[in-house]
Formats: structure tokens, C-alpha cells, sequence
């Protein structure tokens, strides 16, 4: 049986990027694969199991209350951490799976439970978090995120039944879970609209297939408008604002970079008269303390 995970360090990029996903979606549950590795646990049981990037997948199917790990995905998240590997050096792999419970609880069901141990059997240190997002509490709406592992209940009958291991789980600054330098969270926000495309080419290719065994014309145009009504949704709900934030990130960001090619112009010129005294007179004049205290550090 491979070894169970006893605690989680969470990258705070991670936190985040999961948070947004989760928030994504309020009427249906999303997923995502966790990556990252484990190692021996300071106290001598079990691992510690580390995470620090995260692999959006497309959902298989659309539902309020489950998701599934898709074969293919799962695939592709392989990939993706073999890659970070060889351009890191340090070994990445899947350990892990996140979902969201929209309106409810972040308590994991008995499916959750079931999905959890079947990998959880087959690897090291594999986890579970679930992110509860719109859910009130006093009248106010409210996240809550939850780690977990599956323990081996019982088998009879060759029926094994799981039950529900909370696993402590920290956030911490990405440095002090891994040296590597995962990017920006952009990234991971620019993949996950990705994502929810591909969910809807994916739909709009099985109606349009269906449609031509059937040779129904209106279902073939019913779902094409349903296609283009969904990707406009996206574009509305997810892509164009986060092209407003771009947009005045670049306007924050030229406005940084002219004040301070002013900054560095003036501080020329007021360097550049220093050098003019020094060589007329010997001694400069007593710059001001913030000129003296420049120019004097290293």
C-alpha cells in the first residue's frame, strides 16, 4: 500500500489559483490535478506531501453535484509535470485532485471519498482539496477549503468502503515549498478560460456529430447557436475582464516605468554636478541626505 499523506504545504500561487477556479462556477462543480512530490514526514510516519503547480482540466461532463477525473486529462497533466521536471531538475508529479462544492458544505461525499482512495492506493501522498465557494453563512457568502484522504473502512465481501481523513494542510509562500519558480498567476488564469473553450468545442462537436447521423438541420443550428451563445458567455463573464485587468496592469506598470526614467534622469543630472564641482573645487558641496545616502551605498 503506498504511504498516506500526514500533512500538506500548499504554495500560496496554488491557493490562489484554485480559489479562482473554484469561484469560476457557481451553478456546476470544476477539478483540477494537483503537482508537486512528497517526502519523508519530520516525525517518521507517512510523507509530507508538497504542491506547487496545478493542471486545469476540462470537465467530462457538466453536473451540479460530481466530477470525474478524465482519463485524458490525467494524461496531460503527466506530460505537463515531466516537463517541468526536465526544465527544473526537480521531480514533479500528479499527487493530488481539487474540486469545488458549490452551495454546499466542504465536506467530501461518499463519491468524493470513493475517487479519492482509488488513487490514493496506487500512489504516495496523493490528496484531496475541496473548495466551498457561494456558501452563506450569516448572511454572507463565504470559502472554505478542506484537505482530505481516504482511510480503508472495511471489505467485506470484497466491497471496500472508505472513510473520511482530515489531512492539516498549511499555505505557505511558494519558496518555502519548492525552488521552482512557477510563473506568474496569469498563466494559470489564461489556461483555465482555455479550458472552459475547449469544454464547449467539445460539446458543440458531439451535438454537431449527432446531428449528422440524425440529419436534423434544426438541432445542427440549435446547437450552434448554443455554442456561440456559451463562448460569447465566456468571453463576457471571464476573458474581457481579465483583459480590463491586463490592460491596466501594462497602464500601472508605464506609469512605474516613466516615473522612474524621470526619477533616474534627475538623479543623473544631480550626479553629473557633483562630478562638475569635484573637479573644480576638489570637495563637492554637502549633497542632501537623500543624494549623500545614494551615493554612498554600494
Amino acid at each position: 500500500m503506498a504511504q498516506e499523506a500526514q500533512e500538506i504545504l500548499l504554495s500560496s500561487k496554488v491557493h490562489l489559483a484554485c480559489m479562482n477556479h473554484a469561484l469560476s462556477s457557481e451553478g456546476e462543480e470544476i477539478m483540477g490535478l494537483l503537482l508537486g512530490n512528497t517526502e519523508p514526514h519530520p516525525r517518521g510516519r507517512g510523507c509530507r506531501t508538497k504542491v506547487w503547480a496545478t493542471f486545469v482540466m476540462p470537465r467530462s461532463e457538466h453536473k451540479s453535484d460530481r466530477v470525474e477525473v478524465d482519463p485524458e486529462g490525467m494524461v496531460g497533466a503527466v506530460q505537463y509535470a515531466e516537463k517541468m521536471t526536465k526544465a527544473s531538475g526537480i521531480e514533479t508529479r500528479v499527487i493530488g485532485w481539487y474540486h469545488s462544492h458549490p452551495h454546499i458544505t466542504c465536506f467530501p461525499s461518499h463519491v468524493d471519498l470513493r475517487t479519492q482512495g482509488s488513487y490514493q492506493y496506487l500512489d504516495t501522498g496523493w490528496v484531496g482539496l475541496i473548495y466551498s465557494v457561494f456558501n452563506s453563512k450569516a448572511h454572507t457568502k463565504c470559502m472554505d477549503v478542506h484537505a482530505f484522504a481516504s482511510g480503508c473502512h472495511n471489505r467485506a465481501n470484497d466491497a471496500v468502503t472508505f472513510k473520511h481523513m482530515t489531512i492539516p494542510m498549511h499555505i505557505m509562500a511558494e519558496e518555502h515549498v519548492t525552488q521552482i519558480d512557477t510563473g506568474n498567476q496569469f498563466n494559470s488564469v489564461v489556461s483555465l478560460q482555455e479550458s472552459f473553450l475547449e469544454e464547449e468545442a467539445k460539446l458543440f462537436e458531439a451535438s454537431k456529430a449527432k446531428c449528422e447521423v440524425t440529419g436534423s438541420i434544426s438541432g445542427a443550428l440549435y446547437g450552434a447557436s448554443v455554442y456561440n451563445k456559451n463562448a460569447m458567455r465566456i468571453l463576457q463573464a471571464n476573458v474581457m475582464p481579465l483583459m480590463n485587468t491586463l490592460q491596466h496592469t501594462i497602464q500601472t506598470n508605464t506609469q512605474m516605468l516613466t516615473e522612474l526614467q524621470d526619477e533616474e534622469l534627475r538623479l543623473q543630472y544631480t550626479l553629473q554636478q557633483l562630478q562638475a564641482e569635484e573637479m573644480q573645487f576638489g570637495t563637492p558641496n554637502k549633497p542632501a541626505n537623500g543624494t549623500k545616502a545614494l551615493l554612498q551605498s554600494p
